[in-house]
């Protein structure tokens, strides 16, 4: 049986450039950067429901104009398909900031409360 797949409202989406690891090479290693990683820049296309969840596209851009063809449809649809996204940390302040807040004081409290030191470390 066929299942569509699920389609997201936006309200924007931007583009961004970041430095990634691409190599490791122990030749490169020194106290700064012990593994000897590699790094490229690339660019990202991330984009924002109205809500301030967050979307970010899984492919990785070398050429900036690519990203910004992709950003410039995805701001005509004002729709993504999550299949090729993946969630990221919400809008500061926004509606999802604040329920990924509430979330994680409960979590913290419940590890409080237990005990749990691990937790206590990943909730803080």
């Amino acid at each position: 049986m066929f299942t569509p797949s699920p389609k997201t409202k936006i309200e924007s989406a931007e583009v961004y450039q970041d430095r990634c690891v691409v190599d490791e090479d122990i030749e490169f290693a020194d106290m700064s950067n012990p593994q000897g990683y590699i790094y490229g820049t690339f660019w990202f296309v991330r984009a924002t429901a109205p809500n301030g969840e967050r979307f970010l596209h899984r492919h990785r851009f070398d050429d900036i104009t690519e990203a910004q063809d992709l950003c410039f449809s995805v701001n005509g649809r004002k729709e993504i398909n999550e299949v090729h996204w993946d969630r990221t940390y919400p809008e500061y302040g926004s509606p999802a900031w604040e329920n990924e807040e509430w979330d994680r004081r409960a979590n913290l409290s419940l590890a409080l409360s237990n005990g749990d030191q691990e937790g206590i470390d990943r909730w803080s």
